[in-house]
């Protein structure tokens, strides 16, 4: 786990691989079934694993990437000598790029499902720290201990079925969810009540963090001009060229802290402030993409850092001076920027990866395709596409294609996909983007702000289309009002009240919550889980419109009346970061935070 280019290959993996776990997959054998039922969607203490996955030219039954562990499920046939001396010969081959290898008879997976977990779990647990957790910790599906914990209890806790009421919560040290019910634990044990609704934590999908620095600046405007996104976008060089290294982590962590009082425990940084002020690359390449993630860590935050390809000044054109921070000549450039990002985050446990491109505009068509083809397999790609109507026209007059277009006939679009704002689709565009999977990240605060457009929401919805929140330039932070303005453009452009069917609260934060994990990289089955990290922001029950509010109707009373003035408070990893409005770490951020903004004299 030392080397990064050793966990994700350039050379592209040959069809006839490719084709060989694909068929594998298909075909699997019971006790593959049974322990795949297992491991899939991060059920075995919250650990991702992939099955049949192509590795250095061989393909392991079960993989996890975090612990670079293999696991390999033995049939009659590997009792034969030369079947075991091959396997060992490969387990060797594989030890050299730091991945282990376990294996299991098929018997013993059907016969000692449970012993089998654990043993996994073992190994995950040694590989990535030398205190693991206790072997009996429960599986998930299991209750929980209820010993050595800390103990939250709520009025009641959000689920994606419904409300749990009451609800008790117990995390360990690592603030991972151990016990999860509606009756206390039977132990006498200290419990820390507290009267308010426990919702799950709110991914903010889609950050450009030194924006925040200009939030507000520019909305003057003179008259008899016309101001749009490509004016406002002026502005915004301007403040990408005044900050230094330190400014930007302080300004990140006023933001994230900010984010946090709002609700949001995790970020996703689409970074793309590289350079130093001439343009020049730091000698640690991700030096700017460190601070983001010590911004995050101060802030008390989880964060997705996706260091973004940016090559183009707009289809066919050099990139301009103005530019110049942002600027990775080669597909190779961007590639090592990636390689250095993830070395500075291998030490962050709230910090995870991501990569993409800028936009269609920004990168040259082939090269997009060869970043995604040569890419990481097993972490989320984001992508600026279709956001205003100019970059549709000149998308068309540079390629003959609309950008979701190309996008959609250039490009293998899954749930991998995270597309930002995909504003102007056509009524094909809609259906494809929506059949594929992929995710759209709206950022309807900034998006109004820009002028950008309306997204088709409730056609994109009928369809099955899915989607998640973002505050880009962070004109506004709180994903409630996201909500709101998603569901009431598309009221005022229908004329109708009922964008999404049924319970509209319930559909839109359990959407976002869902996609927006995806965004970051995770996986789940419901917004509170045991074996997965207790991340909540807690709606304060005593409030005057929520204290009498029927179940039924309190989701939507939360999401469609309230502030942030309604938030008790924010827990990331089993503790409060957020507190009646107080950041643990407020004074100190707020302090450097008005440093750097009177050093920088923009506002």
């Amino acid at each position: 786990m030392q080397n990064f280019k050793r966990e994700w290959t350039r050379d592209k993996v040959s069809d006839s691989l490719l084709k060989n776990a694909r068929d594998l997959r298909k075909e699997m054998t019971k006790a593959e079934e049974l322990l795949w039922s297992y491991l899939r969607d991060c059920k075995l203490a919250g650990f991702n694993f992939r099955r049949q996955q192509p590795m250095e030219g061989f393909i392991l039954d079960f993989y996890c990437d975090v612990a670079k562990l293999g696991i390999e499920l033995d049939g009659s046939i590997h009792s034969l000598k030369e079947v075991k001396d091959y396997d060992e010969q490969r387990t060797q081959f594989l030890s050299e790029f730091g991945i282990e290898i376990i294996r299991f008879s098929n018997e013993d997976v059907t016969n000692k499902t449970d012993e089998i977990l654990k043993n996994i779990r073992q190994n995950i647990e040694e590989r990535l720290s030398p205190s693991p957790r206790p072997l009996d910790t429960p599986l998930p599906g299991e209750r929980g201990r209820s010993e050595g914990l800390n103990y939250f209890q709520f009025q009641s806790l959000l689920l994606q079925t419904g409300w749990m009421t009451p609800a008790f919560v117990g995390v360990d040290q690592n603030g991972i969810i151990q016990y999860l019910s509606e009756q206390a634990p039977a132990e006498a044990v200290a419990i820390e009540s507290v009267n308010g609704f426990a919702l799950p934590g709110f991914q903010n999908a889609h950050s450009h963090a030194f924006q925040y620095a200009m939030a507000g600046l520019a909305e003057i405007h003179a008259a008899g001009t016309d101001d749009d996104f490509w004016t406002w976008r002026e502005e915004m060089y301007k403040c990408a060229l005044s900050v230094d290294p330190d400014q930007a982590q302080a300004i990140a962590a006023m933001l994230y802290a900010e984010m946090a009082r709002h609700g949001y425990t995790h970020v996703a940084e689409f970074h793309y402030l590289h350079h130093d002020k001439d343009g020049k690359p730091y000698s640690n390449l991700a030096e700017m993409g460190l601070r983001m993630v010590e911004a995050a860590k101060t802030a008390g935050i989880k964060i997705t850092l996706v260091p973004v390809f940016y090559q183009k000044g707009g289809f066919g054109k050099d990139p301009q001076p103005r530019q110049r921070r942002f600027i990775s000549k080669t597909v190779e450039d961007y590639f090592q920027l990636l390689d250095d990002s993830a070395h500075a985050i291998i030490d962050q446990p709230l910090a995870s990866l991501g990569f993409s491109v800028h936009s269609l505009r920004a990168v040259n068509l082939n090269d997009i395709v060869t970043t995604y083809t040569n890419g990481p397999k097993n972490i989320p790609f984001h992508v600026h596409v279709s956001e205003q109507k100019k970059e549709v026209e000149d998308c068309l007059a540079h390629c003959g294609k609309r950008p979701m277009e190309w996008m959609l006939q250039n490009l293998p679009i899954n749930e991998r996909f995270h597309l930002v704002h995909s504003t102007h689709l056509n009524d094909e565009e809609v259906k494809r983007l929506a059949a594929s999977k992929a995710n759209v990240v709206l950022c309807p605060s900034t998006e109004g702000n820009l002028g950008d457009g309306i997204f088709r929401m409730k056609e994109y919805v009928k369809l099955g289309g899915h989607w998640t929140i973002g505050t880009d330039s962070h004109i506004g932070l709180n994903p409630f009002e996201e909500f709101r303005m998603i569901d009431y453009r598309q009221r005022l452009v229908t004329n109708l009240r009922n964008t999404f069917p049924g319970d509209a609260a319930s559909y839109l934060v359990n959407e976002a919550v869902t996609q927006g994990r995806k965004a970051m990289g995770r996986i789940t089955n419901d917004h509170f889980e045991i074996g997965q990290r207790f991340d909540a922001l807690i709606i304060n029950a005593g409030t005057h419109l929520l204290a009498d509010t029927s179940e039924k109707n309190r989701l939507a009373s939360i999401v469609y009346t309230s502030d942030s003035s309604r938030n008790l408070g924010t827990i990331v990893n089993g503790k409060w970061v957020v507190k009646n409005q107080h950041h643990v770490n407020g004074h100190e951020i707020k302090m450097a935070f008005s440093k750097a903004i009177r050093e920088m004299k923009t506002r």
